[in-house]
């Protein structure tokens, strides 16, 4: 009886040993599939984090370039400004002139 006792010991052993190497084999299965996975999504996220520090320096760039656009303008539009009253001044003073010469010689046709 002891060699029943034992062979059944040994079988539900060897039983044991198998169910543990399977449940073994399966983890280290998933956990392989896990890690190749998890290497995929590293790469993605590092390439995605490529793409953002691109677009970070090219929004970057547009802004540097915006901001002193509107500065541009605005030297554009006091250069204009100060030419047009440059010009306006003369005209006025040529006017003012013409018109004390126009009435210097009417004051001396009436004399």
């Amino acid at each position: 009886m002891r060699s029943n006792a034992r062979v059944r010991a040994q079988s539900r052993f060897v039983s044991d040993v198998d169910a543990f190497e399977k449940i073994s084999s399966q983890t280290v299965s998933t956990l392989q599939t896990k890690i190749l996975a998890s290497g995929e999504l590293r790469t993605k996220a590092r390439d995605e984090g490529v793409r953002f520090e691109n677009k970070l320096i090219n929004l970057r760039s547009q802004f540097a370039a915006m901001k002193g656009r509107p500065r541009e303008d605005l030297e554009r539009r006091e250069t204009a400004w100060t030419q047009a009253t440059s010009l306006l001044q003369k005209e006025s003073a040529d006017m003012e002139e013409g018109f004390r010469v126009r009435l210097e010689a009417l004051d001396e046709t009436s004399e």
